[in-house]
């Protein structure tokens, strides 16, 4: 007899795990779409940052700026609220007559009214606020192309500068009210956060708000790390420059709001404007 031949039957398959492979597309169907979701979320992120990011428009910069006051030398006419007068600023030349200035620091305008009450003795002057961001408007002639007003920047910290940390450009300057001298203004990266980016018009108000923050003075920056600019440049910027421009603040000098919160407290004494709803109120 032949021998009979061994057939070669196939071990059966093992059987699928079916729950194996079902868990297994749960999962990868629930990482596709947390990756989609996430993916939507940055696009989404992306559009309101992009949206953001916009220049500022004339009014828009007017009303950040509007929470400095400025200051002015005034003639006071019974009956009327008086008359802005021409004062001279230390970079003018012999015998110019002055113009309507603001002063950003009060202690130039206290001088302007010295000088302006001494030239005439007979007559009332006295100092009243505007704010920065109607002063900025008015001098630049935004309203109706005239520059008749200039503001004048503290001449304690131009004394302190030396002329490059502000310098504007020609061309800027050129576009600019040429009776406007330097405004300068400080900034410290470290004082920024996400919602507030606070710039000052003197060292002495940064270190305040350095010191209001809970920080030791000692560990405040030098000045390789401060940075200085000047108004007009940050103003010409904001109106041209695509930026979240939300957190810019413009802190007022110390001394400005003290002395409108005065004022404001001799007018309600008058009767002249109702009690402030807060302890401070700023021009």
């Amino acid at each position: 007899m032949g021998k009979k031949g061994r057939k070669n039957n196939p071990s059966p398959a093992a059987p699928a795990d079916e729950d194996a492979l079902l868990a297994a597309a749960i999962a990868r169907a629930e990482e596709e779409q947390k990756a989609w979701a996430e993916e939507e979320q940055r696009k989404a992120a992306a559009a309101e940052k992009a949206a953001l990011q916009v220049a500022l428009t004339q009014q828009q910069v007017i009303d950040k700026m509007n929470a400095v006051p400025v200051f002015r030398v005034i003639h006071r006419v019974a009956g009327d609220k008086g008359y802005f007068v021409c004062t001279r600023t230390p970079s003018d030349p012999e015998g110019h007559p002055g113009l309507p200035t603001w002063y950003t620091d009060l202690d130039d305008a206290q001088k302007a009214l010295e000088a302006t009450q001494a030239a005439c003795p007979d007559e009332s002057f006295e100092i009243t606020p505007t704010p920065l961001g109607v002063a900025v408007a008015l001098s630049e002639g935004w309203a109706n192309g005239q520059k008749s007003f200039r503001i004048q920047g503290s001449q304690s910290v131009l004394d302190g500068l030396s002329g490059k940390e502000h310098k504007v450009p020609e061309d800027l300057a050129a576009k600019m009210n040429p009776s406007t001298g330097p405004i300068p203004l400080f900034s410290l990266r470290t004082l920024a956060t996400e919602t507030v980016h606070p710039v000052f018009f003197s060292r002495e108000d940064l270190a305040r708000t350095w010191k209001a923050a809970g920080r030791d003075l000692d560990d405040l920056p030098g000045d390789d790390e401060l940075t200085t600019t000047d108004l007009r440049m940050l103003v010409v910027r904001t109106l041209a420059t695509k930026n979240d421009w939300r957190p810019l603040k413009f802190v007022p000098p110390e001394a400005s709001v003290a002395f409108c919160n005065e004022l404001h407290q001799q007018a309600v004494a008058r009767g002249d404007e109702p009690p402030p709803l807060t302890a401070a109120v700023a021009c």
